[in-house]
């Protein structure tokens, strides 16, 4: 099934492991390919912004339970893992640069580590590979209720006053963004399986991502934004120097929504790491 997703790209579904998987490709003819993972409660739609805006072809799939992608039977970080790696291989995805944003960045992890010598580089935007204190008891609140993370009733169990997902996201990020207010209350519409939510959240908290750092050897980068209130500058940092090959861009002025607040910029160092890679690679664009 194909159709439409903004006028630079399809919105297309293939059946990967017995399961439909939606996939958004702007279908470029280029040397890499990189391969756009969102975060929790998102979907592709989310990281269309920056997509729009990079000079190499860009697939970005709905996860399992997100989008109008179908669930897993369980929503480990492994079987997100299994199921892209065999999207990868089913759409002859070579030279692949993986792009994860905040829960999307322990999969690229695991998925880079999978893919072996396919995989030539990770970017990793907004990554959370440990959460501050207070955004540990807000998690575990939330797996309590079992409700999703846009239920008012939820934030009032947990704020102790209605709060709303775009009230949260201003939170995460820097204040009086009416656009991204907007993005996030779109979000808040969006089909996801409350079990994908809650258990993916689960499996990222529990995951050592700084061992998967270690053990990666390829060239990965790092954006942070430095208003982002769920990860230190510190943790940032010090996640970062875990990798043999890894470099940290900070954005001054954005928060944990990075692709919404700076898209531009963010594209434009998606564009300059893929140079990098050609370069270290020796790859060539094609005519």
């Amino acid at each position: 099934m194909k159709k439409n997703s903004q006028e630079t790209g399809l919105l297309t579904s293939i059946h990967v492991l017995g399961k439909k998987l939606y996939y958004w490709d702007n279908g470029q003819d280029s040397d890499v390919c990189v391969l756009m993972l969102h975060g929790l409660g998102g979907n592709h739609e989310g990281l269309l912004p920056i997509a729009q805006h990079i000079t190499c072809r860009v697939v970005i799939p709905d996860l399992p339970g997100y989008g109008l992608s179908d669930e897993l039977e369980e929503h480990s970080l492994e079987n997100y893992t299994e199921s892209l790696f065999a999207l990868c291989k089913q759409l002859s995805l070579n030279n692949v640069i993986v792009f994860g944003h905040s829960l999307g960045s322990a999969i690229a992890l695991m998925l880079a580590k999978e893919l072996q010598e396919n995989a030539k580089g990770t970017i990793l935007l907004n990554p959370v590979p440990k959460l501050k204190k207070a955004m540990q008891l807000t998690l575990k609140a939330m797996f309590k209720a079992s409700v999703k993370i846009s239920d008012k009733k939820t934030y009032a169990f947990i704020h102790g006053k209605p709060y709303d997902v775009a009230t949260y996201a201003i939170h995460q990020s820097k204040p009086s963004m009416d656009y991204l207010k907007s993005y996030v209350r779109s979000q808040q519409a969006n089909e996801y399986s409350v079990n994908a939510w809650r258990d993916s959240a689960k499996a990222v908290d529990a995951c050592d991502q700084y061992v998967l750092a270690r053990s990666l050897k390829i060239p990965v980068m790092v954006i942070h934004g430095k208003q982002d209130k769920m990860i230190s500058d510190k943790t940032a940092e010090a996640f970062t120097n875990a990798f043999v090959h890894g470099e940290m861009r900070i954005l001054k002025d954005t928060g944990h929504f990075s692709h919404m607040e700076a898209s531009k910029e963010v594209a434009g160092l998606v564009n300059a790491f893929a140079q990098q890679i050609r370069s270290r690679f020796s790859l060539y664009p094609k005519d």
